[in-house]
């Protein structure tokens, strides 16, 4: 730590006196009344600029900058989390580098991770992940202020430079969480949902909180069946308050939301064990009773490579070799000194890289002439509920894009399949195609399938943009593809199925990768297609791709003046190609756009 750095935090935590008076803040209180969790999720979801400011009355103060609902930086009084202390307890840098590069920054004022780059000592990807944690210990500090600490908020105007580095808030929100939780607000959020069981409606935020095993595992959990905050607490080996606070997060960030009561619904069982991977990678799935139907991707006594590898133990237990880690059905274990008993269970849920090459051309030739039900592996009659959460839980294995790279040569049988499987569960949770189709059998499928494709167009695209906007992507794709299904050579489709397996560029890289060529066919498709340009180009400029990102955003803007985030885009680029911005390389691409 130097004189310098403090000096530098020390006039930017507290303003000169000199200054003009600031507006008035745009939102303010107390922590008691508003615990920071939920001024950071509510910061996130409405995508809000500005400046949150935090003091206590001991004299400890914060302010967290935003940026479109994103952490862009945090700074705390008195100071903590030096870039180069979190390095070097990290163990990227040594005590020599540490004391080098603290001396440079006496002299220079840089900024110490830049420094650390041009000397070779860390990489931008570690550097980003060490700001990561830099600005999570710093969110840390803040949650640890007291109940009587005061708030307030100062709106700004968003800039149209993206800043050098953001955080999502769910992350430093939940380590924030639970280290110092909000025991009063807790419990009055869970007080509303006791007895109504919770359903994972949304898995974004979720993947990137930071969850561990335990974790991750009851969100799973979720998405296979609505349970109830006491149901949940029994599932797991985690401390219920742990568990409290994970469903407390889950609520307020709108991933969980309360499942619509049915008397059609099978009862839940009082305690649902997420199963542990054995080391074989190997799970145990008790043998269905004789009544319950099957599903179909599990019927592989024709299949050689399935029925090699399925064994039966002398516990009368099936153990199938799986490649994923986490199971896709959760044992079921009663709590102690309970007998289990089982009121109903779903099928296993076979990936392609499961069923082999074989399996996979078994599955896509008998798929077309099966009903929904068993389409989605679930019992006749089954609600909509259980419907929604088995094509969840099917679509982790059977989307395309997730098709292992040596199995690629069968992406055409695995469309085939998941594209059935999206049919499947648009009749089924659809009231007014599910009517038709329970009401009238075949015919009712029929009907259901034409009515489907007799939607409005204009109506199921207006559908998915506000699933985009409500972060819906499992719905959105869903919907894109019932459009796709409709006519295959729907360019604007197809981009819509990107975009939101792409999670609207959130996903991660490979993600990423993998919708690239869906959009490549998109855009030469249809070369005047706007979603499809803009959408690529928003993957490009995740993925870097600066001079192609800049090409598709352009092209939107001479097809559509009036696309504002495209415009957006294209600014961002031309003051980025000014001088002394570093990528003086774009100059010659913006020139040449230009004079087009």
């Amino acid at each position: 730590m130097t004189y310098v750095e403090l000096a530098r935090l020390s006039a930017m935590a507290e303003p000169s006196p000199d200054q003009p008076s600031r507006p008035a803040p745009s939102a303010g209180g107390t922590l008691a009344s508003r615990p920071l969790v939920h001024l950071l999720v509510y910061a996130r979801n409405r995508r809000l600029t500005g400046s949150l400011e935090l003091r206590a009355e001991d004299g400890r103060s914060g302010t967290i900058a935003l940026w479109r609902g994103k952490i862009r930086d945090a700074r705390t009084q008195p100071p903590a989390a030096y870039f180069g202390s979190v390095a070097y307890e990290l163990g990227h840098i040594d005590t020599a580098t540490l004391d080098a590069t603290l001396l440079e920054i006496s002299k220079t004022k840089r900024l110490h991770g830049e420094i650390l780059v041009e000397r070779g000592a860390l990489t931008p990807a570690l550097r980003d992940q060490i700001l990561t944690e830099q600005m999570c210990r710093k969110i840390h500090q803040l949650f640890s202020f007291p109940p009587d600490a005061t708030f307030a908020f100062y709106e700004e105007r968003p800039s149209a430079e993206e800043p050098a580095f953001t955080l999502d808030p769910i992350r430093p929100a939940w380590l924030g969480l639970r280290s110092s939780p909000p025991t009063e607000s807790v419990r009055e959020v869970l007080g509303r949902f006791e007895k109504s069981p919770l359903r994972l409606s949304n898995e974004g935020p979720v993947s990137r909180a930071g969850l561990d095993a335990d974790e991750l595992a009851l969100c799973d959990a979720l998405t296979w069946k609505p349970m109830t905050v006491a149901q949940l607490r029994a599932t797991t080996r985690m401390p219920s308050a742990r568990v409290d606070l994970l469903l407390y997060l889950l609520v307020i960030t709108k991933c969980a939301e309360p499942a619509p009561a049915t008397t059609s619904s099978p009862a839940v069982p009082a305690a649902a064990a997420v199963p542990a991977v054995s080391p074989a990678n190997a799970i145990s799935v008790p043998k269905p009773p004789a009544s319950q139907p099957s599903m179909p991707a599990a019927r592989t006594s024709s299949i050689p490579s399935m029925a090699a590898a399925k064994r039966t133990s002398e516990s009368g237990e099936i153990r199938v070799s799986m490649s994923f880690k986490v199971p896709s059905a959760p044992a079921i274990r009663a709590s102690s000194g309970s007998s289990p008993r089982v009121v109903a269970q779903l099928a296993p849920v076979f990936s392609p890289a499961d069923l082999g090459a074989v399996g996979i051309a078994h599955r896509a030739s008998t798929i077309a002439s099966e009903d929904p039900f068993t389409v989605l592996g679930i019992p006749e009659g089954a609600n909509e509920e259980m419907a929604r959460a088995a094509y969840f839980r099917l679509s982790k294995h059977w989307h395309p894009d997730r098709l292992p790279v040596d199995l690629a040569p069968f992406r055409i049988e695995v469309e085939k399949v998941f594209e059935h499987m999206t049919r499947a569960h648009r009749t089924l949770t659809d009231p007014d195609l599910r009517r038709d189709y329970l009401e009238g059998g075949k015919d009712g499928a029929s009907r259901a399938s034409g009515a489907a494709a007799a939607r409005p167009r204009a109506e199921v695209l207006r559908d998915i943009d506000q699933a985009l906007a409500k972060r819906e992507f499992h719905a959105a794709e869903a919907a894109s593809r019932q459009l796709a299904s409709a006519d295959s050579d729907d360019c604007e489709a197809q981009a819509l199925i990107a975009w939101s397996s792409a999670l609207a560029g959130e996903a991660s890289e490979e993600t990423l990768r993998a919708a690239l060529p869906l959009l490549d066919k998109a855009v030469n498709g249809d070369r005047q297609c706007e979603r499809a340009l803009y959408y690529r180009g928003m993957v490009h400029k995740r993925l870097g791709g600066t001079a192609a990102a800049f090409r598709d955003f352009a092209r939107v803007v001479s097809l559509n003046p009036k696309h504002v985030d495209a415009q957006r885009e294209v600014r961002i680029f031309e003051m980025r190609a000014r001088k002394g911005s570093g990528e003086h390389a774009l100059d010659a691409l913006l020139s040449k756009v230009k004079k087009k």
